[in-house]
């Protein structure tokens, strides 16, 4: 996978600090605008600048991925790449990390016990500000609504529910794909365009407790017209059913799942 070398960045972490480094370093010369590498060669992918409002931006080819205000505060953006962690992860200040998982960037919060809470910019960058009960710390702004790293998990007692309702639907179906070889097919009256079992389920979200609505909804038959749905297909629908069931719910990954800063 390629990733970019940061071995010659600077250490950055504070707006003083990115200040500095605006400061001493010598603009490329020959260039019709004002480019400060961040790195000692004529390299203009990792930059420095110095914008109107005083901030200074810290920026990987075309995104600005850290920048710091005069007013101690800290704007990452959580572009998805292994190069823009690495490149954050160099510049952040000392409690505030960056780590890939599962293809996206996070922003992680370290405090001094060890905890660490992750965050994902959601329709705006992250902002970070000084902690006023510890200034030691960086803390989440107030106003700064991020996402949070979960995973999908089920709820046992409503997929126990699910399945129980789907059970007489998956016995007659069952029973109807050995009647015709292995294949049922979707009426076209009914099921016009949808041609899978998912399609099936949700038309028959409201019948299942009534088998007389089965045979109205599916005939027997080998034609591709209609589009066949077989027994593979029917295999999927208990996962199916868990989702218009309601049985599956997100929760927060534990930090110890996470993969560690320094092996991503």
């Amino acid at each position: 996978m390629f990733s970019i070398s940061t071995s010659n960045l600077p250490r950055i972490r504070s707006y003083a600090e990115a200040l500095a480094q605006w400061e001493q370093i010598t603009p490329i010369r020959g260039r019709g605008e004002d480019i400060r590498p961040l790195e000692r060669s004529r390299n203009d992918a990792k930059r420095v600048i110095l914008n109107a409002d005083k901030s200074v931006a810290l920026r990987l080819h075309r995104t600005d991925v850290v920048a710091y205000f005069p007013d101690g505060s800290v704007v990452v953006r959580s572009y998805d790449s292994r190069s823009t962690v690495l490149f954050a992860g160099r510049l952040l200040p000392s409690n505030l990390l960056a780590i890939n998982h599962r293809g996206h960037m996070w922003v992680g919060v370290r405090r001094d016990n060890g905890a660490v809470r992750y965050y994902r910019e959601h329709r705006e960058p992250l902002r970070f500000v000084v902690d006023p009960e510890d200034v030691r710390y960086y803390k989440l702004a107030d106003d700064c609504t991020p996402a949070t790293i979960t995973r999908r998990v089920v709820d046992k007692e409503i997929a126990k529910s699910v399945r129980a309702r789907l059970a007489p639907f998956k016995a007659w179906a069952q029973a109807t794909l050995a009647l015709s070889g292995g294949h049922y097919v979707v009426q076209r009256s009914a099921f016009y365009g949808k041609t899978t079992a998912h399609n099936v389920l949700d038309e028959m979200v409201d019948k299942l407790d009534d088998p007389e609505l089965y045979a109205n909804l599916i005939s027997c038959g080998r034609s591709t017209a209609y589009g066949v749905v077989d027994a593979s297909a029917l295999a999927k629908i208990d996962k199916w059913a868990l989702v218009w069931g309601g049985a599956y719910k997100h929760i927060e990954v534990p930090v110890s799942e996470l993969p560690k800063p320094d092996t991503i």
